[in-house]
């Protein structure tokens, strides 16, 4: 039972890295201009 429950915190855990990492990349490829933008109107809003 501790072990299923180490297991699905484990898959969570890397699953919420591997989502950072994406969208970090993602953001790195759209451009600083495009992210600039986009948190200063996520910001105002």
């Amino acid at each position: 039972m501790s072990a299923m429950l180490q297991g699905v915190l484990l898959f969570i855990g890397a699953s919420v890295v591997i989502y950072g990492c994406i969208m970090a990349l993602g953001s790195g490829k759209t451009g600083d201009e495009g992210a600039h933008g986009g948190h200063g109107g996520h910001g105002h809003h």
